[in-house]
């Protein structure tokens, strides 16, 4: 009867691990995806950039949903990611209602939330 019991109890464990094996490895998952999704975003952003004629950004609604598109991968990763991202789609709905001070106040620039990306890619 103690050596049954044993076994439950090792098989139990071994059903534990599994899930918590599927549940790290779901994460690492969406955390890929969030990344590849800030990528992308990133990515049609320095593209139009290449391509700006001009100095002035104009709304790009594209551009606003790449960057909803990223802050909806990011949200359950990383809080303070979702809401620069949900700002930066902001930003590109309409950049003339942006000033220079409210970007670096809300740290949207480019090259910010690509390290923050790879930020979370390397925990």
């Amino acid at each position: 009867m103690l050596y049954l019991e044993s076994l439950e109890a090792v098989i139990k464990v071994l059903a534990e691990l599994r899930i918590f094996s599927l549940s790290r490895r779901q994460r690492r998952d969406r955390i890929f995806n969030a990344v590849e999704a800030i990528r992308r975003a990133a990515n049609q952003t320095k593209f139009y950039y290449a391509n700006l004629r001009g100095t002035v950004e104009e709304p790009n609604m594209q551009l606003s949903e790449a960057w909803m598109n990223a802050a909806t991968a990011v949200r359950d990763i990383d809080n303070n990611l979702y809401e620069r991202l949900f700002l930066k789609a902001d930003f590109w709905a309409n950049p003339s209602e942006w000033t220079a001070e409210q970007s670096a106040q809300n740290n949207i620039y480019l090259d910010s939330i690509i390290e923050d990306a790879d930020r979370i890619l390397n925990q």
